[in-house]
């Protein structure tokens, strides 16, 4: 379905607006390739065994954030996960 270019433009100025609103969010968006790139460069400094377990506790933080700021529900199956990912990067630790 082929659109008129006036509908089309409205699309794009409502999605320009949503975004300029939520310019925090784009901010953190704009993080993530640095991150990336930090764990690139840790692998140089340290053993990959050390730096990948510690790269996973970013999903523990993702899972207790989205339930603490976002109010994302069954918060003990989060905590039980959470749980569960640190244990196996503690493990890994020490190993």
């Amino acid at each position: 379905m082929h659109r008129p270019a006036k509908a089309t433009r409205s699309l794009v100025d409502a999605s320009l607006h949503t975004c300029s609103k939520n310019s925090k969010l784009l901010d953190l968006a704009e993080l993530s390739p640095l991150a990336y790139l930090l764990v690139l460069f840790a692998m140089r400094l340290a053993p990959v065994s050390l730096v990948a377990p510690a790269r996973e506790l970013s999903i523990v933080l993702a899972a207790l954030l989205g339930w603490w700021l976002l109010r994302e529900g069954d918060p003990g199956r989060r905590i039980a996960g959470s749980a569960v990912v640190v244990s196996g990067v503690v493990l890994l630790g020490i190993t």
